[in-house]
């Protein structure tokens, strides 16, 4: 079975297929990867005004810091985890001794307004979620007193991306959509590409696949075609300035 590795460049490289300026036979010249680059984060800046993110469900592995109780997630310079931000944080498994223990994510009210020491060092059994514009945070209640491995499962959203970055935690189905989305934006710029009633199509309806998905169809392990589930979100609001 061939492996095809998902990234920025391919999603690239699709979009300028699909409206005929791209054959793989010869390289995309670089002035067009470089505006399919600065299109592609229009795009998903777009999305990300009207709240209507590129969304995809994922587990997540690294070690705790000894001491250390805040962690940002993003892919900015300088984060904690390099991954992308978390909008949901479902669980957190903390490995201690061969024994997995859940981590209680606590909500605003039992963050802020209850009392605790800041200098106790143990296995943290709390933690708090924090989710800002462009980095989201989990804090640990207690100061780690090992590396220990840390598992959790959360939402993340695709906030901006780099030219050759990874894609493989996103699903298959919404690297596909990305490519035919773009497509879509290039025809506009290219007057003499090709942009079939069949593709716009196609667009539409994996358009409406991921606007109506429900969350378990986010899974980054599905590569099939999303389920429907209506969440009251208009083709037109997800599209709309």
């Amino acid at each position: 079975m061939t492996v095809i590795t998902r990234t920025v460049n391919t999603i690239i490289e699709n979009a300028y297929k699909l409206i005929g300026l791209y054959s793989e036979d010869r390289a995309l010249e670089q002035s067009r990867t470089t505006e399919g680059l600065y299109l592609l984060n229009a795009l998903l800046d777009h999305y990300a005004s009207n709240d209507k993110r590129i969304a995809y469900n994922s587990l997540l592995s690294f070690n705790l810091v000894i001491g250390q109780t805040t962690y940002s997630f993003s892919k900015k310079v300088g984060a904690s985890v390099d991954s992308n931000r978390i909008v949901d944080l479902k669980y957190i498994i903390l490995e201690d001794d061969d024994k997995n223990y859940p981590v209680n994510i606590q909500p605003d009210q039992f963050y802020f307004n209850n009392i605790r020491k800041t200098n106790v060092i143990n296995r943290p059994i709390d933690a708090y979620f924090q989710n800002d514009i462009d980095e989201s945070r989990i804090i640990f209640f207690t100061k780690p007193a090992k590396a220990y491995p840390i598992t959790l499962k959360a939402k993340f959203v695709i906030d901006a991306v780099e030219l050759s970055q990874p894609l493989d935690e996103v699903p298959a189905y919404m690297h596909l959509f990305l490519g035919y989305a773009l497509g879509r934006i290039l025809h506009d710029h290219y007057p003499g590409s090709v942009w079939t009633s069949t593709q716009e199509a196609q667009y539409q309806e994996m358009l409406a696949n991921i606007i109506n998905a429900a969350d378990t169809s986010l899974e980054s392990f599905s590569g099939i075609a999303l389920t429907h589930y209506n969440r009251g979100i208009s083709r037109e609001d997800f599209l709309s300035a």
